[in-house]
């Protein structure tokens, strides 16, 4: 790929972060959702928020796996429970020992 080809791409991707901001601030949104990346917020070691999830893949008491995007999050801990779960999102609680990201 030559420099001007670069160029054409960097334009393109700055173009698309601002495609996607303006959509997230008409929704409002954070940009991160509407892109396809999982927000997660963590309180201490006992709870976790994640929104963007795209499905469940494993869930027992020691493991909660989730689809986030081309990626997979992983909660490792004791006594994990899923407390509220929507389209998008969801809430674990429990002892949270470890969070992991898979590519």
């Amino acid at each position: 790929m030559n420099k001007a080809q670069r160029g054409v791409e960097k334009r393109q991707e700055k173009g698309n972060v601002r495609g996607l901001n303006k959509i997230a601030s008409v929704l409002q949104l954070p940009a991160a959702v509407i892109a396809g990346v999982a927000h997660m917020e963590v309180s201490g070691n006992h709870e976790v928020v994640l929104e963007g999830c795209g499905g469940i893949i494993e869930y027992t008491d020691d493991v909660v796996r989730v689809k986030t995007g081309k990626s997979i999050t992983k909660f490792n801990g004791k006594n994990l429970e899923i407390k509220c779960i929507q389209i998008d999102s969801l809430i674990i609680q429990g002892f949270i020992t470890s969070i992991e990201f898979q590519f």
